[in-house]
């Protein structure tokens, strides 16, 4: 109980924040990282732990929303570019790192490969420097 009443309180400054940051003309953000600053400075806020699931959950889906709603129109003429880069660089972190880290005489197959590459991601991904798998 005491964590929603934390971000019930954290939502009330972030609204009562917009209208200070119309009358001063600066940007929303702005207005609310000097709003959280301010609030950083009061010793009983400055020792509050939020659960990061649950502040993955309330805050990130909302500005996605918002980011994806406002966002630019040419961001949207070109959504499809986009898409397609952004899934071959996932692919390309995902499968290329692992093979500079494996030996460069192991003859495998692609499919042996991919799956080692895979391994070897979810591995250096935990931050292990070195695949054993290689």
């Amino acid at each position: 109980m005491r964590e929603f009443e934390i971000v019930l309180g954290l939502v009330l400054v972030a609204s009562i924040a917009q209208p200070i940051a119309r009358r001063f003309d600066v940007p929303v953000a702005i207005a609310q990282v000097v709003c959280g600053l301010l609030l950083s400075a009061i010793p009983f806020v400055a020792t509050v732990r939020l659960d990061p699931e649950l502040t993955f959950t309330l805050f990130v889906p909302p500005l996605l929303f918002w980011a994806a709603t406002t966002g630019s129109v040419r961001v949207r003429r070109n959504a499809r570019p986009i898409f397609m880069l952004a899934t071959a660089l996932v692919l390309l972190t995902t499968v290329g790192p692992p093979r500079t880290y494996c030996d460069a005489s192991n003859k495998k197959s692609v499919k042996q490969h991919v799956k080692q590459s895979f391994a070897c991601a979810t591995t250096m991904s935990s931050g292990r420097k070195r695949c054993d798998a290689c």
